[in-house]
């Protein structure tokens, strides 16, 4: 547990003085109220982000290097791992939502195109996806997977995921938390076999910018449908379009999670990959 917090506050204590403390004191002492400090000049957020970004790698290098004495191998780039992170996890959230667009639950209803917003929302969803991979898949899953082996690791790691986004706003019960805990055991059961912090991360984050592209709620966010690029309406039972909670709590979506999951594990143990480390 000591290692856990210690690796926490390596990650992520950087990134939250950065935008609690730092950003908002910068924009203090150019007379600018910690009120409007989000709204930055696009050239700032990339600067803003490229720093959370170099203090959460730091801060797991520094865990993987100090307390765990080993090469940080999961931080090196696979290129043939990357792009099937990022091919699976576009395709696999896209499959549903196409379907529910070929059978109208969903509809385009105009196209305003890229916005100034959208870049800062991308650089968001980006730094929160890599911190979630470094934190949950990366620290958490490795921690559990080293002491306890790689079943009891996807099962806590995907808890403790699911139980991190009860908070959302519009993901309350038991269907979201379902989805949230299937999705945690499908990206820690991905993680575990490529071992790299990079595919998991451009699953994650093509998932999500997928989501937000096509104007849906994402896991129960609303306040940035306004600002995508395609702007989607929703008709017909929340059990197929997922309601305020988006595509992720729609039945579809559950299946194409189940199924992808089982195909994963299943793969995994045939090929002894799902094993103790």
């Amino acid at each position: 547990m000591g290692r856990l917090v210690i690796g926490c506050l390596l990650i992520a204590g950087p990134l939250v003085a950065l935008k609690l403390v730092i950003r908002p004191a910068l924009g203090l002492a150019r007379g600018i109220p910690p009120t409007a400090a989000i709204h930055t000049h696009p050239a700032e957020m990339i600067v803003t982000v490229a720093g959370s970004v170099a203090a959460m790698l730091f801060g797991y290098w520094l865990y993987v290097r100090w307390l765990e004495r080993r090469a940080v191998s999961e931080l090196a780039i696979q290129w043939k791992s990357a792009v099937f992170g990022l091919a699976s996890g576009f395709g696999l959230i896209a499959l549903p939502m196409l379907a529910l667009y070929a059978t109208g639950h969903y509809e385009i209803e105009r196209i305003p195109g890229l916005q100034v917003e959208a870049i800062a929302i991308v650089l968001v969803v980006a730094s929160t996806v890599l911190l979630e991979e470094l934190v949950f898949r990366g620290l958490l899953l490795g921690v559990l997977d080293r002491a306890y082996g790689p079943w009891v690791a996807l099962g806590g790691q995907a808890a403790v995921f699911a139980v991190g986004h009860v908070f959302n706003d519009n993901w309350s019960g038991a269907i979201p938390l379902v989805s949230t805990f299937l999705i945690g055991l499908l990206w820690g059961g991905f993680y575990l076999l490529v071992r790299n912090v990079w595919a998991i991360t451009l699953h994650h984050a093509a998932w999500n910018l997928t989501i937000f592209a096509a104007g849906l709620p994402l896991t129960g966010v609303t306040q940035w449908r306004p600002f995508a690029p395609l702007q989607s309406t929703l008709n017909g039972p929340e059990l197929l379009t997922g309601g305020l909670s988006g595509p992720e709590v729609s039945v579809l979506t559950l299946v194409a999670i189940t199924v992808a999951l089982g195909v994963l594990l299943s793969w995994g143990r045939q090929r002894t990959l799902l094993k103790h480390t």
